[in-house]
């Protein structure tokens, strides 16, 4: 946290600052093997621009001589910056995520756990053959009148709010598909909080063998029966086993909690290969529980979860529930994205354009979240989420536009209202 810290506050007119300076971000796309000539738009300063063409909300191309005060044409920064290559970029986020890391470790834990967030949201793309044959569009759209739509699967630190990880997809793929790619981001001992699309018998087993604690809202196709003692349906004959579930019962931990045993399905799921699925265990216990809400206004009127968390008392009913709750930050955190800065209408018009597009969003994004924090230890408050993420992306602005200030001014906070979608 000092790192960022002691960056943002001399961020000013450079905004290369937090990753290292000019020097640093040139070594870095020399060490990925990009080649470039001494000139104005060396790979540092064409990555300058691209971070505040997309901190100002992804301005147009013309607007960049005026905020960033280098006088390249439209064309020569285009070329320039399709020059950049992925790995590059990639490396640059990564920087900007160790900054914080060790600082996000041990604060924001829940019961000596991180509380990890992965959900996935839609984004447009410019209709362009290549990005089309790439990320097809919605099936439902006739040809020649829908977008290139691309699915981001984010991985989020529920304290913090920043983006640890971000698959790229087409729409049609399902995120639990990538979930093994997300388990290589998590360290032993998280909390993952995820909703019913990853609600799989072979994603909680991966999970478990990672030792990480999934919390994941049931599928609305599983039968769950919290009658201890019932009948499952390895025990019943054929013609009683429709509407029964399929979990062997084990014990009853009170009332809608269970622990019950999974049985591994018999079918293989299409993106898992024959390999890991004979190496998945036969059977493994889980527990379930269901719980009411009564906050009018509310769409859902009742969530049944499926976690590892078996222990009772360390684990309350009670506590999980609020702790699920949580889930809900990610998709504000990708209307802030999508809405805030503008990522929803993607601009780039190639395949390695549109990559680097998005992580300059998510790079972009994690130092609003960095600035976030900041403001929470300044103005000690207990939880960065309440600090408002706009009034932070315009104190960043202004920081880049080379405002008088020293320091960032005292950031808008919050109010606390349990169980609505406050605006920030």
């Amino acid at each position: 946290m000092a790192i960022i810290d002691t960056a943002l506050q001399k961020i000013k007119s450079d905004v290369l600052t937090p990753l290292g300076g000019a020097s640093r971000v040139n070594q870095i796309f020399d060490d990925a093997g990009h080649v470039w000539r001494d000139r104005l738009l060396d790979p540092a300063t064409t990555t300058s621009m691209f971070i505040q063409q997309v901190l100002n909300a992804n301005t147009a191309i013309g607007h960049l001589r005026h905020i960033t005060g280098v006088d390249v044409s439209d064309s020569s920064y285009c070329a320039a910056r399709a020059k950049l290559p992925v790995a590059g970029v990639a490396r640059l986020v990564e920087q900007l995520c160790e900054g914080y890391r060790p600082f996000g470790q041990d604060t924001g834990l829940w019961r000596g756990h991180r509380v990890v967030i992965a959900d996935g949201t839609g984004i447009i793309a410019p209709d362009v053959s290549a990005l089309q044959k790439q990320w097809p569009q919605n099936e439902a759209q006739k040809p020649g009148c829908g977008f290139p739509a691309i699915k981001l699967l984010a991985v989020m630190q529920a304290h913090t709010g920043m983006i640890q990880h971000a698959s790229i997809m087409p729409l049609r793929v399902q995120e639990f598909s990538q979930i093994t790619a997300v388990s290589r981001f998590l360290n032993a001992g998280d909390i993952l909080l995820v909703d019913r699309g990853f609600c799989s018998y072979f994603i909680v087993a991966d999970l478990v063998k990672c030792s990480v604690f999934p919390v994941i809202r049931m599928h609305q196709k599983v039968h769950v029966d919290f009658t201890p003692g019932r009948a499952h349906q390895a025990i019943l004959p054929k013609g009683q086993r429709a509407g029964k579930p399929v979990s062997r019962f084990v014990k009853s931990l009170g009332r809608d909690d269970q622990i019950v045993e999974w049985q591994k399905p018999k079918t293989k799921p299409t993106w898992m290969s024959q390999e890991d699925f004979d190496n998945q265990p036969l059977t493994m216990l889980v527990r379930e529980m269901r719980f009411k809400i009564k906050e009018p206004g509310m769409r859902t009127t009742e969530i049944t979860l499926v976690t590892a968390l078996l222990d009772p008392n360390r684990y309350p009913k009670r506590k999980i529930t609020k702790l699920y709750r949580k889930r809900w930050e990610i998709e504000l955190n990708f209307r802030h994205l999508k809405i805030t800065l503008k990522m929803d209408h993607l601009k780039c018009k190639t395949i390695d354009g549109i990559t680097k597009e998005i992580m300059i969003y998510i790079l972009v994004y994690n130092m609003v979240r960095a600035v976030m924090l900041l403001a929470e230890t300044n103005q000690k408050e207990d939880d960065p989420n309440r600090i408002s993420f706009k009034d932070a992306w315009r104190g960043l602005c202004a920081k880049v536009a080379s405002r008088p200030a020293e320091e960032i001014p005292g950031l808008k906070v919050n109010k606390i209202r349990p169980g609505r979608m406050y605006p920030r």
